[in-house]
């Protein structure tokens, strides 16, 4: 093999590691996304019920990022799911559902529900989307 085949061999595995380390890069929280989807409230599983409330119609955003509200501690992890649902008389309704999780204990913990970008709190937010649901 010559001296410039195997440069250029070389260059293109650099390449490759380059693009997997950037693609890595992009989905930080990807592992704590999975982890409150598998995560359990109320008995049922986050992503089962983020689901049932979109409908199959719906998609569902979900994210992550550092929780502002703790600066210090970069282990609480702020996740979200978000989805717009139409009720029956036509309305679009934005809703997203919050939760806390801690990559230290592992634990999730639901925060909040926002419809149309109000909280409805945890109560009120469950109260909310089952009137959504009877729309």
């Amino acid at each position: 093999m010559s001296q410039w085949a195997l440069s250029r061999w070389v260059g293109r595995i650099i390449l490759v590691v380059a693009c997997l380390g950037a693609i890595a890069a992009c989905s930080p929280f990807a592992d704590d996304i999975d982890a409150v989807k598998e995560a359990e409230t109320a008995g049922m599983r986050n992503e089962d019920f983020v689901q049932r409330l979109a409908g199959d119609e719906n998609e569902i955003a979900w994210s992550a990022r550092r929780w502002e509200q703790y600066p210090k501690n970069s282990g609480i992890i702020f996740v979200e799911a978000a989805m717009e649902k139409q009720t029956r008389d036509g309305k679009k309704r934005k809703i997203v559902v919050q939760y806390a999780y801690n990559r230290v204990s592992e634990r999730t913990s639901l925060h909040d529900v926002l419809v149309d970008g109000q909280s409805q709190g945890i109560l009120g937010g469950a109260l909310q989307m089952l009137l959504l649901r009877l729309d």
